[in-house]
């Protein structure tokens, strides 16, 4: 996975729709090339397990594309395979706190939060820790919506399409996220500005 992935807009232009949807290989080569290392990073920000990511990555093109021949290309293919990996992200969590719940311990709300990647730990900035640690924290509905556009890079519309939401909701939803997002630091950080 590379550490910079194309803008999705420019991503978005490079997509031939109507042979993805054909399934013609060079188009769904194309595909996967342009969107992995995004859906890859999406999911790392939604699970925070670097193992888990990769998997759950496969899994979200084994979904898309077995959902391909119904794609009707009403949504741009990025949106569509954002969702995709929205879903599957919260699948995985879905599953990981009913197994904890299963096996009599405790959900935690934040345990898809931090990173289990012992190296990226010793080199992460304690801000950044504060920051992942907080976003955790939000309501799963603002975590997406920061995650889309200020993490991703989705302009209001292609969130709105990927959260199935009006564009409107995305933007007060993200006012709310930012907010919500900077009085959790503040109080992660003890009160601090």
């Amino acid at each position: 996975m590379s550490d910079s992935p194309e803008p999705v807009p420019a991503a978005s232009r490079l997509i031939n729709r109507e042979a993805l949807i054909r399934l013609e290989p060079d188009a769904v080569d194309s595909f996967v090339k342009l969107t992995i290392d995004r859906i890859h990073s999406l999911l790392y920000q939604i699970l925070g397990h670097r193992q888990e990511a990769e998997d759950m990555t496969q899994e979200v093109y084994m979904r898309a594309f077995r959902a391909l021949p119904t794609f009707r290309g009403e949504a741009e293919p990025m949106t569509w395979i954002y969702r995709i990996a929205i879903n599957c992200g919260r699948d995985a969590i879905a599953r990981r706190q009913a197994a904890r719940k299963r096996d009599g311990g405790e959900i935690d709300p934040d345990a898809h939060a931090a990173p289990d990647d012992p190296a990226a730990n010793a080199v992460e900035s304690e801000e950044l820790r504060v920051l992942r640690g907080a976003l955790g924290r939000l309501d799963e509905e603002w975590r997406n919506v920061i995650l889309l556009v200020d993490i991703e890079g989705l302009s209001m519309e292609e969130a709105g399409q990927t959260l199935q939401v009006p564009t409107g909701t995305v933007k007060s939803r993200l006012h709310r996220a930012r907010e919500a997002l900077r009085e959790e630091v503040k109080r992660m950080m003890g009160g601090k500005s």
